[in-house]
């Protein structure tokens, strides 16, 4: 969370945590301490879709553009995509904001404190709500 707000400089946090990762406002500052993103369109997509307010499992193809037009956006500022790398990138400090699943953010933490690396990591669940599955 440490390099978050520094990255942020004067900007504050969001209310909405999503924008961490989907907004360009955010993501254009947090691009210079690292954004990771999980790789797998069927996983990003729903989260996409949730924060645009439509399904998260829509039928509507226009929906799945809105989020596809939505991504292209932030894409730029996405240092890395992949879903078996996360844990190593927060716990060392490679990357400072992910959009991946709460077991890796506890794992990563757990892994930051035992190899004294002690990165400040922070699982946020946004006030809109996450996906279960």
């Amino acid at each position: 969370m440490d390099k978050v707000k520094k990255a942020l400089v004067a900007t504050p946090m969001p209310d909405n945590a999503w924008d961490l990762v989907f907004n360009p406002v955010y993501t254009k500052k947090l691009k210079s301490c690292g954004i990771t993103m999980l790789d797998t369109p069927s996983e990003v997509f729903p989260v996409a879709l949730h924060y645009l307010n439509k399904p998260a499992f829509s039928t509507i193809a226009a929906d799945y553009t809105a989020a596809f037009d939505m991504l292209k956006k932030v894409r730029p500022d996405i240092k890395r995509f992949n879903s078996g790398g996360q844990i190593e990138d927060l716990a060392s400090g490679n990357v400072c904001v992910a959009l991946g699943w709460a077991g890796d953010f506890n794992l990563a933490r757990k892994r930051s404190i035992e190899n004294k690396s002690e990165q400040n990591i922070v699982a946020l669940v946004p006030k809109t709500g996450a996906l279960m599955f």
